[in-house]
This record gives structure tokens, C-alpha cells and sequence, in this order.
């Protein structure tokens, strides 16, 4: 797995956005996920929007209510967070109801059966997704897509800017994230930017394309 050199931007704004609620034990795959999401197109929230001196209770729960869409990102060490049990209660109990989606990053059973009885409870009824870190994240973001309000999330001015898809592209190729890569760099090339053609033509060549 390719190391997270740098901080996915924060959304700020009236824009929809998702808000990401996760366990800083297993931050290296949470920023892995939020990165995939970030550069999809999606606008994302999460604990690196606090600024130094800021109550955490105020500025979380404004931001759970703001946000179009409420993804926890669920660990064993989930469970072991007082914050992220309360972030995950709060967006169940908000008036606003974000749309939940639970995405399960370690084995789905042994995961659920850690949590507190009573977000097992809110969390029996509602579809999940799972993203293991020896897989590649796009099926798991082509379903993603397609849950209430995501599509309401993508920042279109970012999608449709075919220097940004390549350079999205170029750090994925770079990393050998070769699948994550194809995507940002065919919605370039659509837009006519020679080099993310040429990348896309070398990965097929390659074969390191989607099947």
C-alpha cells in the first residue's frame, strides 16, 4: 500500500459534502479511503478541518449536520472510541438525517460484533460496503456513487478540470495504483489532454488495465 505523503483538503463551504468519522488508530487507511474519495471528485470533511484551540464537540456536530452524507469508516478500534461512538450516534439522532453509510475496512462480522449494542442496533438494517486494503477501491466508489446524495458531493468544477484528472492520475500511476489511476486519467483524456491518453495507453500496455 502506497503511504499517504500529505493531507486530503478539507471542504469549506455551503457545497454538500461527505463527513468522514473514523479511528485515528487505523488513520493510515482511513486517509487511503478519504484520498480515493477526494480524488473521485467527492468533497469530504474530517477531523483534519479542526483548528487548534477549537471545541471538538461544536465544530463535529455542526459539521455532522451540514453534511449531505455521514460515512464511518468502521474498525475494530472503533468501538474503543468514546468520539467516534458519539459521532456515530449523533448523525442517527440528528434532525436532518445525513445519509449513513457504514464502510467496513476489516472483516465485516468480527467488526460489527465490537461495536455497542446500541450501534448494532441502528446499524442492522442499513446496506454496507466493505474495502480491505490489499483490494482496489473502485468497485467499492462505483457502488458508493450510487447511495443517496453522493452524486449531490462531487465538486464538478474539480472533475472537469483535465490538469487535475491527469495530475490525480499521474500520482496514482506513480504509485502503482494503476486501477485507481485509470479513471481520473480517461475522464482527462476525454477532455483531450494528450498526456493523460499517452499514461492510460501505457497502462493497457502494460495490462494492468480493468478487466
Amino acid at each position: 500500500m502506497a503511504m499517504i505523503s500529505s493531507p486530503v483538503p478539507v471542504h469549506e463551504g455551503k457545497d454538500p459534502f461527505i463527513f468522514i468519522s473514523y479511528s485515528h488508530h487505523n488513520s493510515e487507511q482511513a486517509l487511503r479511503f478519504i484520498r480515493l474519495l477526494y480524488e473521485r471528485g467527492y468533497r469530504v470533511w474530517y477531523d483534519n478541518g479542526l483548528v487548534a484551540g477549537d471545541p471538538y464537540n461544536g465544530v463535529i456536530s455542526k459539521q455532522i449536520s451540514k453534511c449531505a452524507v455521514f460515512i464511518g469508516l468502521l474498525f475494530k478500534d472503533y468501538a474503543k472510541s468514546s468520539n467516534c461512538c458519539k459521532e456515530m450516534h449523533y448523525a442517527f439522532a440528528d434532525v436532518k438525517k445525513p445519509s449513513i453509510i457504514p464502510v467496513y475496512l476489516q472483516e465485516r462480522k468480527s467488526v460489527f460484533n465490537s461495536l455497542p449494542s446500541g450501534i448494532r442496533l441502528l446499524l442492522t438494517d442499513i446496506q454496507f460496503q466493505t474495502f480491505l486494503p490489499e483490494k482496489s477501491g473502485m468497485p467499492l466508489l462505483e457502488e458508493l456513487g450510487k447511495a443517496k446524495n453522493m452524486s449531490k458531493c462531487l465538486d464538478l468544477e474539480r472533475i472537469h478540470d483535465p490538469e487535475e484528472q491527469y495530475q490525480t492520475g499521474l500520482s496514482r500511476y506513480l504509485a502503482r495504483e494503476y486501477q485507481e489511476a485509470e479513471v481520473p486519467l480517461l475522464a482527462a483524456a476525454k477532455l483531450e489532454h494528450v498526456q493523460a491518453a499517452t499514461l492510460l495507453g501505457e497502462i493497457f500496455l502494460l495490462g494492468k488495465g480493468r478487466k
